[in-house]
């Protein structure tokens, strides 16, 4: 599912060399920032360390499909997270304990830059969860513009925790963090009612015939999808679901409309090469009724 012929025709191996080296090199860089000098010039470093997140994103999207885009961003942070546990938060409270028992002075910086990495996983918390829910929501990464949604949707979701952090101690920011949370809202919900907005062209509006469809569905689709596959893989139709006829094609409507046209993960990696356009003239002839011949 990493793959996506219509993004970057790319070999397996590229493809997840991309993966951990993305990984690998987001959290040594992160961890360099602040361990460095940088570290104690917080703003500068957390722009830096934004920067990471956002680079990470491009690249991403740049060679991977939607979905595994979004999971990559949410394993990026997951793997900061991690490391800061690891590699700082709990090391700290060892030192900071062993410490105390051995009658030392404590290492002030110590505890300062585990409270710093607590913090930052504190923020990361809610954009990670948005993430590991949106693979329900495929009309977050599957949109033309998915790249900012998550954007928008991550920014939108680290306000929440800053509302949630500051609604005690300082009451005088709630509404400010409470309109930017409503803005948040509101961009996404015009986003995702209109999946056209902000992306180029329009969809397809003349009648589709449906011989337009059959040879799309015959030339991407029945290679597994047949009585008699000519895939090297599937000997016999996954699930039993066939398109050798016109009526079993009109019947599967819906399925086709939300596995080739809204999640996009059908054909199976794009294996077939089903181009944009084709999946277009397939909405377009689900939404005018899915006429038959």
């Amino acid at each position: 599912m990493i793959i996506d012929p219509e993004v970057a025709q790319i070999p397996e191996s590229t493809a997840i060399g991309i993966s951990i080296g993305g990984l690998l090199g987001a959290w040594l860089l992160y961890n360099a920032i602040w361990r460095s000098p940088i570290g104690k010039a917080p703003t500068l470093a957390t722009l830096l360390s934004i920067g990471i997140v956002i680079a990470g994103g491009a690249l991403y999207f740049t060679f991977f499909s939607g979905r595994a885009a979004y999971i990559h961003v949410g394993v990026l942070i997951g793997t900061l997270m991690t490391g800061n546990v690891w590699f700082v938060i709990l090391p700290s409270q060892r030192e900071l304990i062993a410490a105390t028992r051995e009658g030392r002075e404590q290492d002030p910086a110590i505890g300062y830059q585990a409270k710093q990495r607590s913090v930052h996983n504190n923020y990361f918390t809610f954009p990670l969860l948005f993430i590991m829910l949106s693979g329900h929501f495929p009309s977050t990464f599957s949109h033309p513009k998915g790249w900012l949604i998550l954007a928008v949707l991550s920014a939108g979701s680290a306000g929440i925790r800053y509302f949630m952090n500051i609604r005690f101690s300082e009451p005088r920011w709630l509404w400010p963090a409470f309109g930017t949370f409503a803005a948040t809202a509101a961009v996404v919900v015009v986003m995702l009612g209109d999946r056209n907005i902000l992306s180029a062209g329009a969809g397809r509006a003349s009648p589709v015939p449906f011989t337009e469809v059959a040879e799309i569905m015959h030339r991407r689709c029945t290679p597994c999808h047949s009585e008699t596959p000519t895939d090297a893989t599937y000997k016999i139709a996954p699930n039993g679901v066939a398109f050798d006829t016109p009526e079993q094609i009109v019947s599967k409507a819906d399925a086709i409309k939300e596995r080739a046209i809204t999640l996009k993960n059908m054909p199976l990696a794009n294996v077939t090469g089903m181009t944009t356009e084709e999946r277009e003239t397939l909405r377009a002839w689900i939404d005018q009724g899915a006429k038959g011949p």
